[in-house]
């Protein structure tokens, strides 16, 4: 009778030795599949976008459709960096006029437009500010330049709230976005890769 239960015994023992090795198995399973395709829709549509403008070439800019333009320049920006350790306020200025005006304007219009300039300056894109500034107005966006840089000195939050309504205003009269397409379609040298980058 006891040589039953010590072999009951030691078959519990072996059995759960077993599950505890197949649950671990199937949570690393799981966490690999999560890590190559958990990625939010967005995410794994940047990535896609990166892939396609990673080498600029003048007949892939000049093929990209103007609602597209901006984004496309914009992904090929992002797929120079760091995947680890994406770092923009440093790298961005270093790329050339137009890559660093466009990409800076581009982020920080989609974070303000969206929300507001306490959203912006809570968000990664917070830290591109100033370079939005001058990308704006480098773009000939003065209004939109002037509305940035004056909530970037605010006091309070209704004083930031009325910077953003100037903000809408002004990006809506200056047309900001067409002022990005027509700047990549004008400075087109500015947005391509040279045979290094390729």
């Amino acid at each position: 009778m006891r040589v039953m239960e010590w072999t009951l015994a030691a078959l519990s023992v072996e059995h759960r030795n077993y599950i505890t090795i197949a649950v671990l198995t199937v949570l690393l399973i799981g966490l690999y599949l999560f890590s190559k395709y958990g990625k939010t829709e967005s995410d794994a549509r940047a990535d896609r976008l990166e892939k396609q403008y990673k080498v600029m070439t003048p007949e892939l800019l000049s093929s990209v459709p103007d609602e597209a333009l901006t984004e496309a320049v914009v992904a090929n920006v992002f797929a120079k960096l760091d995947k680890h350790r994406p770092d923009l306020y440093t790298e961005l200025p270093k790329m050339s006029p137009g890559r660093c005006a466009v990409t800076a304007a581009w982020l920080v219009d989609k974070e303000v437009n969206a929300a507001d300039f306490e959203t912006l300056f809570a968000s990664p894109s917070g830290v591109l500010v100033e370079l939005a500034a001058d990308g704006m107005e480098r773009l000939e966006a003065p209004a939109c330049a002037a509305a940035v840089r004056a909530a970037m000195v605010a006091a309070d939050d209704a004083v930031r709230a009325e910077c953003h309504a100037d903000y809408v205003e002004a990006r809506e009269k200056e047309m900001l976005e067409q002022k990005m397409i027509d700047y990549i379609r004008t400075f087109t040298g500015e947005f391509l890769d040279t045979e290094e980058e390729a």
